[in-house]
């Protein structure tokens, strides 16, 4: 098996025919199959495919043949029978949706303006099958020039001069930017700010003007503050000018600059990313200005606004400013969640956050059902060959569509094969019934309860790092680079190693990598003023970031950790303290409170260092 998975990741279709007949009877049969095939796409036949989807109905490898088989058919031009072939059940993928509204327009039926809306507002480059299908869409009923212009300011916010340049490409001769004038627009937007002269299209000199500014306020918002003087604004259209005024209060918010929320006063939703939306918000909160937050939020999008996070702030300002009753009902709206914003909610309420009704155990008939599901049956083949990437993609698509009794079926026959990630994975999965002694499964506990007595520190707290950075999977390497249980940088882990005497550790192994995990955790904590928020975040992103993201004057621990400038370590600071809160239930310890971990933020200190160690 592992030398057809080698043969089918070289694109080596003998080497795979020599080795296939060994692997007929494996559980991972269909997979040999898939790849033979898929390498031989362009001389299959429908009947090869309708063949193979019949004997694995539903099946990942099926529906993988099928995209294949799109391409193919788009390839060889059959469009009649790829509009056929995809009428039944339309792709998620953009670039096959492209493919199949493609062939639907050259079989006469032309896509309407609403089939578009999803590919012209993603936020990067489109794949050429979308490429294709606008630049021939350009100019009809379906794609003016300006919804080119509106998917502009989603990559001008995105940040994707790729994106651009392909649109760009896209316009009348007379409105495309010359290459010259945007490549100064993007490298250098002070420069072009300050170039007489306006390309000959005036959407165009419009549209250069906003990329200039947008790029000096991430490189420089101060200048692009400066650069934005009244006189200027005041030559500008109203939605140009909202729109420039956001991205500065969006670089400003993130380098946490005072009154940032004042760029957003002149600003509404309309035309916003969700990112720039949020960000509106959070300045807001770091000023503690509770009728911005109030305004913010409430124009965002419903689907946008529906969010927990949203929902909370809402409420927050809604106490603030004296509507209490509304405040209690939004908060009661999330308490039922158990994610960080409807812990917080329901202490909020006055109230301690309970575990859930457990679920009784699955019985052995619906463990062993889950373990007959074909797909988890292939993703433990896979898991066992150490093809990760193959085995999560194979177990997540046989989750689809369960019940939540056969989720927690499935999370305790991967609780009982050792694939602590998938049991975890999967018990999170369920909507209404719940078992968090599967979800906050506490593997290796006898080594994290060691050593997080050994450096005095929180079990449950250690325990929530753990689980969010490996998901206790002790031989995962990140694509950083970062090792084992608690995601150690090899440098880090050496320097950590030098200061307690171990030579040459073993990161794999975990009590090795606990031990030096904890260590450094206790470093970050000490240095941080003894914070969980603020070692969480340094733990993630580095304790000198961690120090400078505080504010000068005394800040509300909520209000930290929801305005940490990156997205990443954002959310996992938010999920670290809501484990920790769970752990200590499921562990039967005293409850902790989420409140008390987020605390109030010291101020922070005259001087800073200027370079961490941080196991990133």
């Amino acid at each position: 098996m592992l030398q057809a998975a080698e043969a089918w990741r070289s694109r080596n279709p003998t080497r795979l025919a020599r080795v296939a007949g060994a692997t007929r009877n494996h559980v991972l049969a269909p997979w040999v199959e898939y790849w033979q095939l898929a390498l031989s796409i362009d001389q299959a036949s429908a009947a090869n495919v309708q063949d193979f989807a019949a004997r694995y109905p539903g099946s990942l490898a099926a529906e993988r043949l099928r995209g294949d088989w799109l391409r193919a058919l788009a390839r060889r031009q059959q469009w009649g029978a790829l509009h056929a072939e995809a009428a039944s059940r339309l792709p998620e993928d953009p670039e096959l949706l492209c493919l199949t509204l493609d062939a639907a327009g050259r079989s006469g039926a032309p896509p309407s303006p609403g089939s578009l809306q999803g590919i012209l507002t993603l936020p990067r480059t489109l794949p050429d099958a979308c490429a294709n299908l606008i630049g021939t869409l350009t100019g009809s009923a379906s794609i003016s020039s300006a919804d080119l212009w509106r998917r502009v300011r989603v990559l001008v916010e995105a940040g994707s001069l790729a994106g651009i340049q392909q649109v760009t490409g896209w316009l009348d001769q007379n409105e495309r930017p010359e290459p010259r004038a945007l490549a100064l627009a993007w490298t250098s937007p002070l420069a072009a700010l300050h170039r007489h002269g306006t390309a000959q299209h005036l959407r165009t000199s419009r549209e250069l003007q906003v990329i200039a500014f947008t790029r000096l306020a991430r490189t420089d918002p101060q200048q692009a503050a400066q650069a934005f003087d009244p006189a200027v604004q005041s030559a500008m259209a109203a939605t140009d000018r909202a729109f420039i005024a956001a991205q500065i209060g969006v670089s400003l918010a993130r380098l946490h600059a005072p009154d940032a929320s004042n760029w957003f006063e002149q600003v509404d939703g309309n035309g916003l990313g969700e990112e720039t939306l949020a960000w509106r918000v959070r300045a807001a909160l770091r000023e503690e200005k509770w009728p911005r937050v109030r305004a913010a939020i409430d124009q965002m999008p419903a689907a946008m606004s529906a969010d927990p996070a949203w929902v909370y702030w809402s409420a927050r300002a809604d106490r603030a400013l004296g509507s209490t009753a509304l405040a209690q009902a939004q908060f009661v709206r999330i308490a039922s969640g158990h994610d960080f914003y409807g812990t917080l909610a329901t202490e909020e309420l006055g109230q301690t956050p309970r575990l859930p009704e457990r679920m009784p155990a699955p019985a052995a008939a619906d463990v062993e059902a889950a373990g007959s599901n074909p797909s988890l049956a292939r993703a433990v083949a896979f898991f066992s060959l150490g093809l990760r990437s193959d085995a999560v993609s194979e177990w997540n698509w046989g989750l689809r569509g369960l019940t939540d009794a056969q989720l927690l079926a499935a999370a305790e026959h991967a609780r009982r094969l050792g694939l602590w990630d998938r049991a975890i994975n999967t018990a999170e999965r369920t909507r209404a019934a719940h078992d968090f002694g599967l979800r906050f499964l506490a593997p290796y506990q006898a080594v994290f309860e060691q050593h997080a007595r050994n450096q005095s520190l929180l079990e449950s707290w250690v325990l929530g790092v753990a689980r969010q950075e490996s998901r206790f999977v002790a031989n995962i390497r990140s694509s950083a680079g970062a090792v084992g249980l608690m995601q150690l940088m090899p440098a880090t882990a050496r320097l950590v190693a030098r200061r307690i005497g171990i030579d040459s550790p073993d990161l794999t192994d975990p009590q090795t990598n606990v031990r030096l995990g904890t260590s450094y955790l206790r470093q970050v904590l000490d240095r941080l003023d003894s914070q969980p928020l603020l070692a969480s975040a340094g733990y993630n992103a580095g304790p000198g970031r961690a120090e400078r993201w505080r504010a000068p004057n005394p800040l509300e621990g909520a209000i930290y950790a929801e305005t940490i400038p990156f997205n990443e370590t954002r959310d996992y600071v938010k999920r670290v303290l809501a484990n920790t809160v769970w752990y200590a239930q499921v562990l039967g310890q005293p409850p902790v409170s989420l409140k008390s971990l987020l605390a109030t933020v010291p101020p922070r200190t005259v001087t800073t260092l200027a370079t961490d160690t941080s196991k990133r």
